[in-house]
């Protein structure tokens, strides 16, 4: 279980604005600056106010790096999250959508920070062998289907359906366009590229 990151910053005071902004919807906080002392640098933590679990300092940057997530507790604040960061100046990298090439309840997005570090906010409703109602509203399949994601890519590759486009209905209601992208000579490669 991951306790806390250490993230390295160009501009403090920069960043700072940022992430106060960019993570208000999702009740974190900066509430504790910690002066470093013996060769360690100064810190300033965010958290829930009792427990600060995300720290920036300041020095080199290596975006490429890292790349990390935050828990939201819906999807509302995920999107909450997304036009917060954008108004804070942040740059979008993948937009409030479900991911389904990860599982039906992955709902994320994604944004580059002011330094140029990706991260996301991400709602996790379902797990990736939940049964899945889909009704095909395009493509493949003229009825609706009641499987785990994993067995409608199966049935899409056995029936040569492979790079088709269609659009499912989850049992949550979401219409979701997605395609799917399959190895020849692999199944298990396959996944589903959501393309919303």
């Amino acid at each position: 279980m991951l306790d806390h990151i250490i993230l390295t910053v160009s501009d403090v005071e920069r960043s700072l604005a940022f992430y106060e902004a960019a993570l208000k919807p999702l009740n974190i906080k900066f509430f504790m600056p910690y002066k470093g002392e013996d060769g360690h640098p100064d810190l300033w933590g965010f958290g829930d106010g009792k427990r600060a679990f995300f720290w920036i300092k300041q020095g080199r940057l290596d975006p490429a790096a890292i790349h990390w997530g935050f828990v939201a507790e819906n999807e509302n604040k995920v999107d909450e999250f997304y036009k917060a960061a954008i108004s804070a100046g942040a740059r979008d990298n993948i937009s409030p959508r479900a991911r389904l090439e990860y599982y039906p309840g992955y709902y994320a997005a994604d944004v580059l920070d002011p330094d140029g570090y990706s991260f996301e906010v991400v709602h996790k409703s379902q797990r990736w062998n939940t049964p899945v109602k889909a009704e095909v509203i395009s493509g493949p399949f003229a009825k609706g289907v009641s499987a785990t994601l994993s067995t409608l890519q199966q049935r899409l590759y056995l029936y040569g359906y492979a790079l088709t486009p269609l659009t499912i209905r989850t049992s949550a209601g979401k219409l979701t366009p997605l395609s799917v992208e399959y190895s020849p000579s692999d199944c298990s490669a396959s996944r589903f590229t959501s393309f919303i």
